[in-house]
């Protein structure tokens, strides 16, 4: 007899963003079986199959499962991960349950478009988690691809579309570039120019903002993702000034700590929808203007202007950077005048 559906991801990695995916799976699926790479990172203990053991014989577990599911990210960039997920997809057909992509990202298809055309087209249903990757999966041929909001959203107890009316005093920041934290001496340049952009922004706003890196993966497998270098870049070039923020090991210690910061500044994806859910001001990088990315992608559906880090003068990035700040502050000054002269 079919037990549950079977859920595979990039689960278990010591990447949070998609365990926060998981988390959500799990708070609307909590019978689902699931296959991980290592221990999720998650508030509590979760019974997962190796994904080594499952693709040395997915036929055992797709035909005790009903239905295979692809569970949020984005992984249409890689030829090895399409590969699997078409014989996984082909398999899961032969043991007659259905495939499912759900709330996928399909950015940098174009890197794998045969491959990318086919899986959509041989899988049962497709919904994405936003309005960019609706438009490809459209323009790929799958006419019934729905839009449902990124998975870590069913996270958070409410969507807050308004800032508190409090003075904003701590800045999170996450920059998720593999340039920044590669160590390639090629991407010198690179590396001192986001150094100087962030450490520019600690520095003017010394004294008024505080500055934290909250880190979002420490990845287990490939160690170039890893934000522990990221943070420490950020920490010496700004004397100390941007501060590392430690004791994050599970999703809820990510949410806590983005609940305890008023501003976040990046690019990191789930940052940006963690940083919505919560109410925060998100302040979005990317690359460059007009780009077709998960960064973006997620900044336009949630109607915030993003700001490119590369393409433009440093001194024009942080200008702009500042410029949203000062609002916020003059914004929170605005309220609290009214609230002073209410009281008199």
């Amino acid at each position: 007899m079919k037990s549950a559906p079977l859920k595979i991801g990039a689960f278990g990695t010591g990447n949070l963003g998609d365990d926060l995916m998981l988390q959500a799976i799990l708070k609307e699926e909590p019978d689902a079986n699931v296959v991980a790479y290592g221990p999720p990172c998650l508030p509590y203990d979760v019974r997962y199959i190796p994904t080594s053991e499952f693709m040395a014989r997915p036929d055992r577990f797709l035909s005790m499962s009903t239905s295979l599911d692809f569970g949020g990210g984005n992984l249409f960039w890689s030829l090895e991960n399409l590969t699997d997920m078409l014989v996984l997809t082909q398999q899961a057909k032969l043991a007659g349950i259905p495939v499912r992509l759900q709330r996928v990202g399909l950015h940098d298809f174009e890197q794998n478009v045969r491959y990318s055309q086919l899986l959509l087209r041989m899988v049962d249903s497709v919904t994405v988690r936003d309005t960019q990757s609706l438009q490809i999966a459209r323009e790929l041929g799958r006419e019934d691809c729905e839009y449902v909001r990124d998975y870590a959203f069913e996270l958070l107890d409410t969507e807050v579309s308004t800032i508190t009316c409090k003075a904003p005093t701590k800045v999170g920041i996450n920059f998720s570039d593999t340039a920044f934290v590669s160590g390639d001496p090629s991407h010198r340049d690179f590396i001192k120019h986001i150094s100087g952009i962030f450490c520019e922004l600690a520095n003017k706003f010394k004294g008024v903002l505080e500055f934290f890196y909250i880190p979002f993966c420490n990845h287990r497998f490939h160690t170039i993702e890893s934000d522990l270098r990221a943070g420490c870049t950020l920490w010496a070039a700004s004397g100390g000034l941007i501060q590392y923020v430690d004791g994050i090991h599970t999703t809820d210690n990510l949410i806590e700590s983005v609940k305890s910061v008023d501003v976040l500044i990046g690019t990191r994806f789930h940052m940006q929808v963690l940083g919505h859910g919560l109410g925060k001001v998100v302040i979005p990088l990317v690359r460059n203007f007009g780009e077709q990315s998960k960064h973006a992608a997620v900044a336009q559906d949630q109607h915030v202007e993003a700001i490119p880090y590369t393409g433009i003068s440093q001194g024009f990035i942080i200008a702009r950077i500042q410029h949203r700040l000062n609002q916020l502050l003059a914004q929170w000054k605005s309220w609290s005048d009214d609230e002073t002269n209410q009281a008199i």
